[in-house]
This record gives structure tokens, C-alpha cells and sequence, in this order.
């Protein structure tokens, strides 16, 4: 899915207090932090109350899947009560004459990492779930979740007419396509 998105040139910009998601009035900011390749960008959106819930929990899950400390902690609880009893049983079986290779040790780790992580994913698809669950996507809602983010000098929004809600807040800001995609495309000059 392609986002309508609007380029601003500048520095600040003026956000409006309209919720990205359904147009109703904006009164609680939720500040969104996106992650696109190595661009990490973070700003705050004004939402309208029923839409700004699934907007933190889309926030959140997203924050908990770019954990790499919880990743590294799941994959270290899945080595520790998975793979350590299963090479202690090896250990035990095979007596000390038993060399632990690396290609040994890889296959005895592997289904501790394999469990950490799949626990891992669970866990934060149950989180998002349960999000969609207490606050179902409304009728009048563009996405479930956040609806806007701003990555490399654009604004992108699911909703369109937001869109044109920034440029009109930003006129001085635009450049002479987002002027023609906000205001309109202007008339083409008399003919003489």
C-alpha cells in the first residue's frame, strides 16, 4: 500500500490538530518513531481520542519488535533451559571421552535460539492482538494504528484529505507540486 505523502521544505512545520485517522479533532499527541532502513525518524501526531490507543499500541509493537536487547534475552533464556539440559543429557550419555566440536555445540544450541526467538515473535504478536482486540478499527478510520509518519522531508498519511490539511497549515513551505496537489492544479494561462 502506497501512502499519499506531501514534501516540506523547511525546517519546522506547522502539524495540525486533526487526527491523521479519521479527521476528527486531534487532542492527544502520540509521538511516533519510525524505523526505515538505517533512518530512524521520530515526531508527535496529534490524534483524536478513539484512534490514538491503537496508535500507542501500533507504536509499541513496532518498539518491541526493534528490540534487539529482548531479542538477545529471549535467545539467551531458550539457550539456558532448552539447549544447556540437552547437552548436559549428551554430556552424560557419551561419558567424558566426548568431544563437544563445533558443529556439536551448533546443532545443541540451535533449538534454544530457534525456541528464544519463536517465543519472542509470539509474544509480540499477542501484544498486537490483543491491541487490535480492545480497540477494533472503526468505520470511520483510514488504518488501524498509526496513520502518519515523516521520513526524509515527507509526510506521509493514509488519509489524503489530512494531507491537504498539512499543506494548508504550511503554505510557505511547498514546493510548486505540493502547492498544485493541495490547491489544485492551477489554470493554464489564457490563450492569446
Amino acid at each position: 500500500m502506497t501512502w499519499p505523502y506531501l514534501l516540506l521544505t523547511g525546517r519546522t512545520h506547522v502539524i495540525p490538530r486533526v487526527c491523521p485517522n479519521c479527521l476528527g479533532a486531534g487532542d492527544h499527541p502520540v509521538l511516533t518513531t519510525y524505523h526505515i532502513s538505517n533512518l530512524k525518524s521520530t515526531q508527535s501526531f496529534y490524534y483524536c481520542a478513539n484512534c490514538a490507543k491503537p496508535a500507542e499500541v501500533d507504536q509499541e509493537y513496532e518498539r518491541l519488535q526493534n528490540s534487539k536487547g529482548r531479542m538477545t534475552v529471549a535467545m539467551v533464556i531458550g539457550i539456558t533451559f532448552i539447549s544447556m539440559p540437552t547437552i548436559g543429557i549428551v554430556f552424560a550419555q557419551m561419558g567424558r571421552s566426548f568431544a563437544l566440536s563445533k558443529p556439536v555445540l551448533f546443532f545443541a544450541l540451535l533449538p534454544g535460539v530457534i525456541m528464544g526467538l519463536l517465543v519472542f515473535w509470539l509474544k509480540n504478536r499477542f501484544y498486537l492482538q490483543r491491541g487490535k482486540t480492545e480497540f477494533p478499527m472503526r468505520p470511520d478510520q483510514a488504518v488501524w494504528g498509526r496513520a502518519v509518519y515523516y521520513s526524509a522531508g515527507k509526510y506521509h498519511a493514509a488519509c489524503p484529505d489530512w494531507i491537504k490539511i498539512l499543506g494548508e497549515a504550511n503554505p510557505n513551505c511547498l514546493d510548486e507540486e505540493g502547492r498544485d496537489r493541495v490547491f489544485g492544479k492551477s489554470s493554464p494561462p489564457p490563450q492569446a
